[in-house]
């Protein structure tokens, strides 16, 4: 559970920083799908590490990647609000 929270952490945070970079980085295009690539093959490499040690593990760390994607989502919600 906590390795898929830290994996959906990571790859939400780092999609946020993603989108909230793209006004200043020269090339949006190449930076959107640089970082697609990157925090895809982390978190790939993350559920093929857990599929190494036993398979049942993937279905709960798939459990703690989503409830890093809602409480992600519930802090860029919250930071949306707080700038406007």
């Amino acid at each position: 559970l906590v390795a898929g929270a830290v994996m959906g952490y990571l790859f939400f945070w780092g999609l946020w920083k993603t989108v909230e970079l793209m006004d200043v980085v020269k090339h949006p295009y190449v930076w959107m799908l640089g970082s697609f690539v990157i925090r895809t093959a982390l978190v790939l490499a993350g559920f093929y590490l857990l599929l190494q040690i036993q398979w049942q593990l993937i279905a709960v760390a798939l459990l703690g990647f989503l409830a890093a994607r809602m409480l992600v989502m519930r802090y860029v919600n919250r930071q949306s609000k707080l700038m406007s």
